[in-house]
């Protein structure tokens, strides 16, 4: 039942996405990735390590996983809009906004290493998925962008690898050598 149910409701927002995605939909998804980064900011600073702070180091993965499910649904309403021409300054503005916030978050992260010990591993994995899904929808809502705004963007991009790439070297992870963008 629970699959059918999860069926439902992807074959029901697919069918949105067809009709619905645009530069709107797309700012709102990013608002919900902020919000998604805000709860990983103050769950990883209230993770204390040890027993006690099981409990928030589960919801930092939580987060993560939320946040990675909104990034993938970002990408498919990016990839599904129109142009976003007029509004491209708008998307680009949010866009550079949740950029401040994921660098700030990844610095928190990056911060708590020896703190999250053991679970290190878990939080690499975390961090090259996320890592995937931000180079991934960066270039999904680029590509949709007027192109004044396309030949800068990339700089923003650039930063949000290198803050991944800080955070993802401080828990032992290999830093990706060849461009920087995974597309």
């Amino acid at each position: 039942m629970l699959c059918l149910t999860s069926l439902a409701v992807v074959l029901a927002f697919s069918t949105q996405l067809a009709f619905a995605a645009d530069a709107s939909s797309v700012i709102a998804k990013l608002y919900q990735i902020g919000n998604g980064t805000v709860q990983i900011t103050n769950d990883t600073a209230a993770f204390t390590g040890g027993v006690s702070g099981l409990p928030y180091a589960l919801q930092v993965q939580q987060d993560a996983v939320i946040v990675h499910e909104y990034a993938e649904f970002g990408t498919m309403e990016s990839n599904a809009a129109a142009p976003f021409e007029e509004a491209s300054i708008d998307v680009a503005d949010v866009l550079l906004t949740l950029s401040d916030q994921v660098t700030s978050t990844l610095k928190g992260v990056q911060g708590k290493a020896s703190t999250f010990g053991e679970l290190g591993p878990i939080v690499l994995a975390t961090l090259y998925q996320l890592r995937l899904d931000t180079n991934a929808l960066a270039n999904a809502t680029i590509a949709k962008m007027t192109e004044d705004i396309q030949a800068i963007a990339p700089i923003a991009v650039e930063q949000l690898n290198a803050a991944f790439d800080g955070a993802i070297a401080a828990y032992g992870g290999n830093v990706p050598t060849t461009g920087s963008s995974n597309k």
